[in-house]
């Protein structure tokens, strides 16, 4: 039985929803004037683990988050910036975007938009008008406090502390109003403004509206949880509760939730003090995933203190979980045992997601794993409770569902010789260490946990090489006064250097010389051993055909011998050919050679394997496999040993 917390009631309520089975959930997200700050992550975070652990309790959320593209500050903003307001939030909603996959928040079932709702926020406002709820003003529209029951009760205040306060008011807005607590629904437009037209002139929403009415026009008039920061109790919250129970007579939220503040080393952040981080530049030192989990791992009511020392600490944790994970779990485990740890975690969570009485359930289990309890059903469970807080590690860093709507979207780029699409593809597979192996029946993929990942590496180098095109003063050694063939000899130095991945050798005549042999006759040749992998080979063509392409320079030429084993693949045959012919354009010459395996490299490769399996580095023992198999070489595992045949 899930209990939370609600702030309305101040006390721990069961949850019961509304429909059996279903959540129907909405938090405030950010009004996107800028990048979001640790205490907005944290809010983020936080509802995003509650959603999970709905999740895991096997509830169908339907989780809401919306993004404020209309406000005030997003005007000022976009003068500063010297751009429409419409750019300043499509520029962060997609810096939010960035920073929260980062974190690992999974996105909402529905990000509404302000702009999308402006139709019927105005028919909105005007039901209040009509219920003598609202009243115009001088073309501003504002609620009439003293008309809504228990207004501020979810802050724990009264009307009347309310009008006390604000009795000393003198300025232009307050004297528009009948009750100086009054709030704006709809505000007249400056000169200048963006604004939309209504009844009572050109102008754009107030804040609080906007929310109500996304809520309820997505999820209805009532839903089960509202979520959102502390410092959103008064006035946001309080105001959305008034303006939409007045236009539905029916309660809004069921439970309201609100979680706690960030600290900067015990000072709270805050612009004024100098100590307003924002994650775009947190991610910067720190490890999305380690930022996650310092966030998840907490209370979420609690507030929290963001130190050096905390960061550093949960690091360190993380990395214990994540070598507990990366055990081979072929042993045994009492499934009793385990189904207890479950029960635990189960009791801490359903006591207002108690995130950290969870994680240390989590922690207790790891260390009963470690003590030797390896089996795929205790691998499986702990998985799921790492989920819940949005710790995935490699075999679950990408839904199967989305890896094979990737590679269906890939496989038709390919069907239309759209290499470039493709290859960003397989690329962003390959950064989470999902390695395609193409086959007759099309492509399939697997995972490759090595931490150290060949082909991750060769990526992050082909990255660098891009930006040398882009801006070769950012390669060390490399003169932006240097032009023609020293700059591409520095070019090809360079590569030789960083990638050592692929057995090629730069050369003259006879493809075996040093370096400096390649640019006789003013001709760079480059030989590519291919035989092992001839994914990586053809990826290195099109790598230099692009540069080539991108430098524009038809002064020099580059041969390049390609040396691949007996078969290769369809998609391996597509991009030679891609490769073969857009070179041609801008000369370079792709030559393929195709010899078979030699038996002292199969029976080096066998060994290899034999190594990493004793070694217990099963994904490298799988590749060595995987690239025989490519090449017509089937292995036979005995207890003589590997056997192993050409087709």
């Amino acid at each position: 039985m899930i209990k939370i917390y609600d702030t309305m009631s101040r006390d721990l309520r069961e949850f019961v929803p509304i429909e059996d089975g279903k959540v129907k959930m909405y938090v405030c997200g950010p009004t996107v004037y800028n990048y979001i700050h640790v205490g907005n992550a944290r809010s983020t975070v936080a509802f995003d683990t509650i959603r999970r652990y709905f999740e895991y309790r096997g509830f169908e959320v339907n989780y809401i988050s919306n993004f404020t593209d209309v406000d005030d500050k997003i005007i000022n903003r976009a003068k500063e910036e010297g751009i429409t307001p419409q750019e300043v939030a499509d520029k962060y909603i997609a810096a939010f975007r960035e920073d929260v996959s980062a974190l690992g928040v999974k996105p909402a079932t529905r990000h509404p938009r302000v702009v999308e709702f402006m139709a019927d926020i105005i028919r909105f406002v005007e039901d209040l008008v009509d219920k003598g709820y609202a009243y115009e003003s001088e073309g501003d529209v504002y609620f009439r406090v003293e008309k809504s029951r228990d207004y501020a009760k979810l802050a724990n205040k009264t009307l009347a502390d309310l009008e006390l306060g604000a009795s000393g008011r003198t300025d232009d807005e307050t004297a528009r109003k009948e009750n100086p607590v009054d709030f704006a629904l709809w505000k007249a437009a400056k000169p200048g403004e963006i604004s939309w037209d209504s009844p009572w002139g050109p102008g754009r929403p107030g804040w609080h509206i906007e929310c109500s009415v996304m809520s309820t026009e997505i999820l209805g008039d009532t839903i089960d949880i509202h979520g959102g920061g502390a410092d959103l109790e008064f006035p946001h919250h309080t105001n959305e509760i008034a303006q939409s129970e007045a236009k539905t007579g029916k309660t809004f939220a069921n439970y309201w939730m609100h979680n706690g503040f960030v600290n900067i080393d015990d000072v709270k952040m805050s612009k004024s003090l100098g100590n307003f981080i924002t994650v775009h530049d947190a991610l910067k030192t720190i490890d999305g995933q380690v930022l996650r989990f310092f966030f998840a791992t907490q209370h979420y009511r609690k507030p929290i203190n963001f130190t050096e020392k905390a960061v550093h600490d949960a690091a360190t944790n993380l990395k214990y979980l994540k070598n507990t994970y990366g055990q081979p779990f072929t042993g045994q485990a009492d499934s009793a045992q385990l189904q207890s740890f479950l029960d635990k975690f189960t009791a801490a969570m359903d006591e207002d997601f108690n995130a950290a009485n969870g994680i240390t359930v989590v922690f207790e289990l790891a260390k009963w794993i470690n003590s030797g309890n390896y089996t795929a059903e205790v691998k499986a469970a702990f998985a799921k409770l790492l989920e819940v807080f949005g710790i995935v590690f490699v075999e679950e860093l990408i839904e199967r569902n989305a890896v094979v709507d990737i590679i269906n979207r890939r496989e038709q780029d390919i069907i239309k010789s759209d290499f470039i699409a493709a290859e960003k593809k397989e690329n962003a597979l390959l950064r989470r260490n999902i390695v395609l192996q193409e086959t007759e029946g099309g492509a399939i993929w697997r995972l490759d946990n090595k931490n150290n990942n060949e082909i991750s590496k060769v990526l992050s180098y082909l990255d660098d090489i891009e930006d040398y095109i882009n801006n070769p003063q950012t390669l060390v050694g490399i003169s932006s006064k240097e032009t023609g063939m020293m700059i591409e000899e520095n070019l090809f130095s360079y590569l030789r250097k960083k990638l050592p991945y692929w057995n090629w050798l730069f050369a003259e005549r006879n493809l075996g010389a040093d370096i400096e042999g390649c640019f006789q006759n003013n001709k760079i040749y480059i030989e590519v051993m291919a035989s092992r992998n001839d994914r990586i080979a053809v990826k290195f063509l099109k790598t230099i055909v692009n540069i080539t392409r991108e430098m524009k320079k038809d002064t020099n030429s580059i041969i390049i011998l390609c040396v691949f084993g007996t078969k290769i693949t369809k998609t391996t045959q597509e991009y030679l050919n891609y490769c073969s012919i857009v070179g041609a354009e801008y000369g370079v010459t792709v030559i393929p050679k195709f010899i078979e395996l030699l038996e002292f490299n199969i029976e080096a490769l066998i060994r290899e394997r034999q190594e990493a399996r004793a070694n217990r580095d099963f994904a490298t023992a799988d590749r060595i496999r995987d690239e025989l198999a490519a090449q017509g070489i089937k292995l036979l595992d005995t207890k003589d040993g590997v056997r192993w045949t050409r087709d």
